[in-house]
């Protein structure tokens, strides 16, 4: 779902959005401005509150959000009202692997899902979502899910996905007979290398003498104090993968 557009814009291929961008100034004391309609993707500027958010692109975390469904007057459209689903109603379809795309001043930046969750609205750690602090350029997209509340007009949960930006183009690796595979990456993303290959990865290794144990790893779902590989990958990086 999306509008045409000339301008910056967020497309979602696996989930057919393609709309464009708002932004959308987080108040000082901390409420987030609704989407202006349906289609729009809100980004978020946090402004005054500092470590949160960012821009994509500038290496921290730019956060996104749109309707999950929409009943109202459509703000762009004057005095027509809309009933139906919203930009991101199929959000929860996206899976880790999934492209993201981000044009932006002209240049088009490619994302990759690292991890998709489902929350308490009230109860979400939204500091840690929200956080600019990561270990590589990413973007965090959420929209409501759950039990709708007509009161609140909102949504008891919500739905956060986390990607980051992909650099390079990930090499499928030769199978072997073992439980291992290895070569070079052609990406920094770890994701984006263990979702192009025929086989299901169970962990990445890249050596560093640097670090105790003299190796990086990454695996699908470990903690971020696990995850020493993200942010630290290159295209030019020989990697051993566990693919049993």
């Amino acid at each position: 779902m999306g509008v045409a557009r000339a301008g910056p814009g967020v497309a979602v291929a696996s989930i057919g959005v393609d709309a464009a961008i708002g932004q959308h100034r987080v108040s000082d004391d901390g409420e987030s401005p609704m989407p202006f309609g349906p289609a729009d993707v809100a980004w978020y500027d946090f402004g005054s509150f500092v470590g949160l958010g960012g821009v994509p692109g500038e290496g921290r975390n730019a956060v996104f959000s749109g309707h999950v469904d929409y009943v109202a007057r459509v703000p762009y459209l004057g005095s027509v009202r809309y009933g139906g689903p919203g930009v991101f109603a199929r959000l929860t379809e996206v899976r880790m692997g999934d492209v993201i795309e981000v044009d932006r001043q002209g240049e088009t930046l490619r994302y990759v899902v690292a991890w998709t969750t489902h929350v308490d609205a009230e109860q979400a750690p939204w500091q840690t979502y929200w956080s600019g602090s990561v270990p590589i350029d990413s973007i965090t997209i959420y929209t409501g899910a759950g039990q709708f509340d007509a009161g609140s007009i909102s949504y008891s949960d919500r739905v956060v996905v986390r990607a980051e930006r992909v650099i390079g183009a990930p090499r499928e690796l030769p199978q072997t007979f073992g439980d291992y595979t290895a070569g070079t990456s052609g990406t920094n993303s770890p994701v984006a290398l263990a979702t192009a290959q025929a086989f299901e990865v169970h962990a990445i290794w890249k050596e560093d003498p640097g670090v105790s144990g003299g190796y990086r790893f990454w695996a699908p779902g470990v903690p971020s104090f696990v995850d020493t590989l993200t942010g630290r990958l290159s295209p030019d990086d020989y990697v051993i993968l566990r693919i049993r």
